[in-house]
Parts: structure tokens; C-alpha cells; sequence
């Protein structure tokens, strides 16, 4: 029988679906994920989530506020805030648009996922049914493919962070915590 319950966990609640008697719980594995097969291998890692913006260093603060954390790159067309905890960071971009708060397609929020070669991603996320939206391209001789999955929610694929702005964001080793090697 399958019943729902609530639960309190942390300051929020929870839903918590029981598992039928007859049927086990297939359990999490970081490497392998929920049934995921060993020999899948990630396209790559959660690396930001980037808020487009009308007014992005007034969003910056806000998200800097929240988060408690510090502003380590601030450019014209890019803030990039320092990593949380969980290695992951936030990051503002300059759009233009209606005002704020509205619900148009100026105003998107969408992850980064860093990778270590363009292509092989790409090849690898069309092959998943996620398909090319366009070519971003960045600071001089860098490019990022924006990226659709199969719903059309939209993802951006990059590579590594300059060692500049990788060493400030998360310190000497340039490395996110998690991913120390």
C-alpha cells in the first residue's frame, strides 16, 4: 500500500511516499545515483546557477545577502558570486526587458554544468534527447553552448573557470572543495 505522509525535517516539511512491503527501495550510490548503471558516466558537474538580471548588482547583493557569500568577479557583463557550501556558486548577467519581477523570457534562471571537453558533452546530452539552443560566446576565445533538455528547459555547458577567477573563488587550489583531487 502506498500512503503518503508528512514528515518535519529541518524547518520545512517534507513528503515522504512509503515504499510497498513487496517492492525494495533502490538505494542512492553517489557514483551510480538511484539504479544508475556504473558504466554511465556524467557529462559533467553543477558548477552555478546564473540569474539574468535588469538591475544584476543590486541582485548580486540580494543573492550575496542570502547566501552569505562575497562577490568575487564583477565585470560589465558578469557578477559572479563566491561559492556556498556546497561548492556550487550564483551568478548575475545583464538582460534587457520589461520591468522587474516580470514573467517574461528575458528573465531566466538556469544551471551551468561544467565539462572537460565541449563536444564529447554536447554529442552526449543530444544523444540524452537534449538538443543545441545556440553558441554563447564569452571572453575573447572562450564559447559555451546554451543547451535544451527534452522539455526545452534550458542548461548552459562550459568549461573550467580561468585559473584567475577559479583560484578566488575557491581558493589557492582553484578547485571547489568537493572536487579536490
Amino acid at each position: 500500500m502506498d500512503e503518503l505522509a508528512m514528515a518535519p525535517h529541518y524547518r520545512s516539511q517534507i513528503l515522504i511516499r512509503s515504499i510497498p512491503s513487496n517492492r525494495a527501495a533502490t538505494p542512492f550510490s553517489p557514483s551510480k545515483g538511484y539504479g544508475m548503471s556504473t558504466s554511465q558516466e556524467p557529462v559533467g558537474w553543477l558548477r552555478a546557477v546564473v540569474f539574468d538580471a535588469q538591475e544584476p548588482q543590486t541582485l548580486a547583493e540580494f543573492w550575496s545577502a542570502v547566501l552569505g557569500v562575497g562577490i568575487v568577479e564583477s565585470a560589465p557583463d558578469w557578477i559572479q558570486l563566491s561559492p556556498g557550501k556546497g561548492g556550487a556558486f550564483v551568478a548575475i548577467e545583464p538582460t534587457s526587458g520589461s520591468s522587474a519581477g516580470s514573467s517574461n523570457d528575458d528573465h531566466r534562471t538556469r544551471p551551468d554544468l561544467e565539462v572537460t571537453d565541449m563536444e564529447v558533452a554536447r554529442a552526449r546530452i543530444e544523444e540524452l534527447g537534449g538538443r543545441l539552443v545556440e553558441v554563447i560566446h564569452a571572453r575573447p576565445g572562450e564559447s559555451h553552448y546554451r543547451m535544451a533538455d527534452p522539455e526545452g528547459n534550458e542548461f548552459t555547458v562550459v568549461l573550467p573557470l580561468p585559473d584567475d577567477v577559479a583560484k578566488a573563488a575557491y581558493g589557492p587550489s582553484g578547485q571547489p572543495p568537493a572536487r579536490q583531487d
